[in-house]
C-alpha cells in the first residue's frame, strides 16, 4: 500500500541507506515495507530500478513456459507403452512469458 512520506523522511531515508542501513531496518523505522521504503529512495535520488543493476553483472533472463499434455488413446494407467498411432494431440505451448532479472518489463 502507497505510503506519503514527507520531504524530511526522505531526507532521511537517503542519509540512512547511504550509511549502510538495511532496507529492512529501514522498513522498521519508517513503519512500512521493504519495497516502499526502496521506492522512497528511488524517488527520493531519482533513480530507475536498473541504476541498481552494476553494469558488469550478467544479464539474465528468466522465462516460464506452461504447456497442454498429450492426449492419447490408452487401456490403463500404469505400464504402458503407447504407439505414435494412439496419440490423439501432441503436446503443445501453450503461452509463455519472459523478463530479465532487475528488469521491470514482463515480455
Amino acid at each position: 500500500m502507497y505510503r506519503a512520506w514527507t520531504q524530511s523522511e526522505y531526507a532521511d531515508v537517503v542519509r540512512l541507506r547511504n550509511e549502510g542501513t538495511t532496507w529492512g531496518q529501514l522498513a522498521k523505522k519508517f513503519n512500512t515495507s521493504k519495497e516502499n521504503a526502496r521506492a522512497a529512495y528511488r524517488r527520493a535520488v531519482g533513480a530507475k530500478q536498473s541504476a541498481y543493476v552494476k553494469p558488469s553483472a550478467p544479464l539474465v533472463a528468466v522465462l516460464d513456459i506452461e504447456t497442454l499434455p498429450m492426449t492419447i488413446y490408452a487401456w490403463g494407467l500404469w505400464d504402458e507403452h503407447n504407439t505414435i498411432e494412439q496419440v490423439i494431440t501432441d503436446s503443445c505451448m501453450l503461452s509463455w512469458a519472459g523478463k530479465y532479472l532487475n528488469g521491470a518489463q514482463m515480455h
